[in-house]
């Protein structure tokens, strides 16, 4: 499955979710930073070639009459008993030094501070700075990296497994989400229907395909995707029961980071891209089954996109019968 077919869709279903954009929590729109801070580049360097341009013509008329008022004042009278050199300096201190004056206060800056003013309103804010500077601390927690190794940006290519259970500092998930359906694109019902010939399950009481990218330090702490006994109300206005059984599609590769991890079973499926891992929340009785527990762990380097589908009960009463036991 080839990213760039949902790009554009993808990254302007990311940008319509909130006002505030919260680059941090996705690589995907951070990218536009890249851009706007390109685009403020060539608008300070048109301003500077702005500024040497006025200060070169200061320079040659600083220079010109440097030359000029050292030959005069070698003999005042002399030169000035020249009709035409007396009239002269009677013309540039009336005229001249006046558009001296004029250039030397002409403001070349209005280009660039109104472009600056500009791009200002989709500046990341202290939240932002924020949100990456706890990223940082969280992927040097995870990984155990030391200060010296991030701050040279030295970041190794691979990482050992991480202690996924002490993800307990960090902020719940660090990502952004879109759902996708067959009206956005037709490719979306062709993954949908491979879904169902892979997994024998039906896809109609399905949720729509969850499309995720995640940030810096990018990372999900350890869940359930099913509701438990004390969540009776979690998917009730869907109508369809249960998360049966959960589908992730890895969509990007990540050089380091970034494993789904399972710590009661201490398993880890490591992001690579076209491949995917599926699960039962759910025993064939119906109850949950705990030992799902999941968790993304942070992206060190690399963007991680990632899509989701959440298989529900109805309509899976003949392709997956209920066990007699609890347990079965």
């Amino acid at each position: 499955m080839e990213l760039p077919c949902w790009g554009f869709l993808l990254m302007s279903c990311l940008q319509s979710l909130s006002a505030h954009n919260d680059f941090f929590t996705s690589i995907g729109q951070m990218t536009d930073l890249l851009y706007t801070e390109k685009d403020l580049v060539t608008s300070l360097k048109d301003y500077i070639r702005a500024e040497e341009n006025k200060l070169e013509q200061v320079k040659r008329w600083a220079d010109k009459l440097d030359l000029l008022t050292a030959t005069a004042t070698k003999d005042p009278e002399g030169f000035l008993g020249h009709p035409v050199n007396a009239f002269k300096l009677m013309k540039r201190l009336n005229t001249e030094w006046s558009d001296l004056e004029s250039l030397v206060l002409r403001d070349t800056t209005d280009g660039f501070i109104s472009n600056l003013t500009i791009q200002r309103q989709y500046f990341p804010t202290d939240e932002d700075q924020t949100g990456a500077a706890k990223a940082l601390l969280r992927l040097q927690d995870t990984y155990r990296l030391d200060t010296n190794t991030i701050s040279i940006g030295d970041l190794p290519a691979t990482v050992h497994d991480p202690q996924t259970g002490k993800l307990t500092t960090a902020q719940y998930r660090v990502s952004k989400s879109a759902w996708l359906t067959g009206y956005d694109d037709p490719m979306i019902d062709t993954i949908n229907q491979r879904i169902e010939d892979l997994t024998g399950l039906e896809m109609d009481t399905a949720e729509e395909l969850q499309v995720a990218n995640y940030g810096v330090g990018g990372q999900y702490e350890p869940h359930f995707d099913f509701g438990r006994k004390d969540e009776p109300d979690a998917f009730k206005e869907l109508g369809t029961g249960n998360r049966i059984a959960t589908w992730l599609f890895y969509m990007s590769d990540v050089s380091a980071g970034g494993a789904t991890v399972f710590p009661d079973v201490g398993a880890a499926v490591w992001p690579m891209k076209g491949t995917a891992v599926f699960w039962y929340n759910l025993f064939p009785s119906g109850e949950g089954d705990y030992s799902t527990r999941h968790a993304a762990c942070p992206v060190l380097v690399g963007n991680k996109w990632v899509s989701n589908k959440w298989i529900h009960e109805r309509g899976q009463e003949w392709r997956r019968p209920c066990g007699l036991s609890e347990a079965d």
